[in-house]
């Protein structure tokens, strides 16, 4: 099971976010096998690459190395901020053609460029099809 912290312009409350799925992932530690901090936080503006840089930090050193440790930005932020990478242990990438006006015909060629673009930005990066 994947586990989603909720993170925003809000320090308080990811600070209580954070802390929570601390707990819970480490209290189904046979259940939970990947942690996402945060979605499209840079894609919104609320933090910094730096601060989700941090959390992302944080929660991969509280956790055990089995449960993988990750942001989901789409493919672009990736690509502008490729040092997101450097604490997560997964890349979760959004690819979503519709929402860049990509036609039907053209979306899985779109699709496969862009992860490839995100792939060869991001040193050792490994596919995982969960």
């Amino acid at each position: 099971m994947s586990l989603g912290i909720w993170i925003g312009r809000d320090l308080e409350e990811n600070e209580k976010q954070i802390e929570l799925a601390i707990k819970t992932a480490l209290a189904n530690r046979r259940t939970v096998d990947r942690v996402f901090v945060g979605n499209e936080v840079i894609e919104r503006g609320d933090l910094s690459t730096d601060q989700l840089s941090a959390y992302i930090k944080r929660v991969r050193e509280a956790l055990p190395y089995r449960i993988k440790v990750t942001t989901a930005e789409p493919w672009s932020t990736w690509l502008l901020a490729p040092e997101l990478a450097q604490n997560a242990d997964i890349i979760a990438i959004h690819l979503l053609p519709y929402w860049e006006g990509v036609p039907i015909s053209g979306s899985l060629a779109s699709l496969q460029r862009w992860f490839e673009d995100v792939a060869n930005q991001i040193d050792g990066i490994v596919v995982d099809h969960a």
